[in-house]
């Protein structure tokens, strides 16, 4: 059984590479698909989904650091990322990312029975202040923008809205909506402007990596009270969380901002199970596959953590060696036909799981996505297609 299960975190951490690598694979699409797939299920499958999404937040910061290639979790590192790749220092990026979050998910770990307590109390409290804080959370991503841009952000908010409205909350017969939209808004559209632009990076340096013990511990704390206030929040990801921290402290300089996001990532994660286990809510994609897999009890909880304990581990060390592998390499990589070969991988999965209707909503969110792009606006608004429905359920509207 010891070795069954060392086989299934061990695939999970792998799979969190690859998925971390291509901005179109999100862990919790494939954390959602693997429940669909004939196979081992039980404690082994929960054990593979909590390795894998573990590894990923780590991993997925690297195409977005080297190649400005995010998804809704990682998309704020893109200019702080991208101001230490001009100097040749994307490496020192990546590293910053993966001491946030070693440091911060290991925090999580230690902070989760005080989440699982704080939760159990407060959940009566939480239910009324939920759709209140949607509410202003969607109404500050809006105003955050410059200028014209707040109407922009607005018309995309509303767009993403009413399209999770559709898939989520009417009868149509859509199989797996969180996948199609999910996979739309943030895997398609950054594969589809990945190949438009070209992506392509010149060589880098690897530079001695240090950074205070002071100044990380903060940071992983920082991280860890923005990634606990937003496990209690369902549809809130690790990009609102990092939001809301920036606005409560102001400017934070673009090294201990890498921390940070790493940090939140991480955390958000592993929280999400410790939330699964004290109220039953599901506020990842991750954690709803698990949550679907088996009871979550008390036992599970503990293996998920030790499983988290090594995903962690594995995690930072294959990210740093992944890393200043790829700075060696990066620059004779043609990623725009790696991405399309993503690119028609992932619609095709979308096809074979939703079929047409599936692939209509993928294709309109992609779109909007695109839009968000193009406009030079945040992407995050997007996570509306899941706020929104949310907000209203909570409202007593639907």
């Amino acid at each position: 059984m010891e070795l069954e299960l060392l086989g299934f975190a061990l695939a999970g951490c792998f799979l969190g590479i690859v998925t971390g690598l291509f901005p179109g694979l999100h862990a919790n699409s494939i954390a959602l698909l693997a429940l669909a797939l004939p196979g081992q299920k039980g404690l082994p499958l929960i054990i593979f989904i909590a390795c894998m999404a573990t590894v990923h937040t780590f991993v997925d910061f690297v195409p977005s650091i080297l190649l400005g290639a995010p998804n809704e979790d990682t998309f704020l590192a893109v200019l702080p990322g991208h101001k230490l790749l001009l100097k040749g220092e994307g490496l020192t990026a990546v590293r910053l990312t993966v001491a946030g979050g070693l440091f911060a998910g290991l925090a999580s770990l230690a902070a989760g029975p005080f989440l699982v307590l704080l939760a159990e109390k407060s959940q009566g409290f939480l239910s009324s202040l939920i759709p209140f804080a949607l509410f202003a959370i969607l109404a500050a991503m809006a105003f955050d923008e410059r200028g014209w841009k707040k109407v922009l952000a607005l018309t995309v908010i509303l767009l993403s809205g009413l399209l999770g409205l559709l898939a989520l909350k009417s009868n149509l017969p859509l199989q797996q909506p969180l996948f199609c939209l999910a996979t739309g808004f943030f895997g398609a559209s950054t594969l589809v402007d990945s190949i438009a632009r070209g992506t392509s990076l010149g060589e880098q340096k690897n530079t001695k990596f240090s950074v205070s013990g002071k100044n990380v511990l903060g940071k992983s704390l920082l991280a860890l009270g923005a990634a606990g206030f937003v496990s209690l929040m369902p549809s809130v990801g690790a990009s609102q969380a990092t939001f809301v921290v920036r606005k409560i402290v102001g400017r934070i300089k673009a090294r201990n901002y890498l921390m940070l996001l790493g940090g939140v990532n991480t955390a958000t994660m592993i929280l999400s199970f410790f939330v699964l286990f004290s109220i039953g809510k599901a506020r990842t994609g991750a954690a709803v596959a698990i949550n679907q897999v088996a009871p979550f009890g008390t036992e599970q909880l503990l293996f998920v953590s030790g499983a988290c304990l090594f995903a962690i581990g594995f995690a930072a060390i294959a990210t740093d060696l992944l890393a200043g592998w790829l700075m060696k390499i990066v620059h004779l990589i043609n990623y725009r036909k790696v991405n399309f070969v993503v690119l028609c991988l992932v619609s095709l999965m979308v096809f074979w799981f939703s079929g047409l209707l599936g692939l209509a909503f993928y294709g309109i969110a992609a779109l909007i996505g695109l839009a968000s792009l193009g406009m030079g606006i945040k992407r995050a608004n997007s996570m509306a297609f899941l706020m929104v429905p949310t907000m209203l359920y909570y409202f007593g509207f639907v």
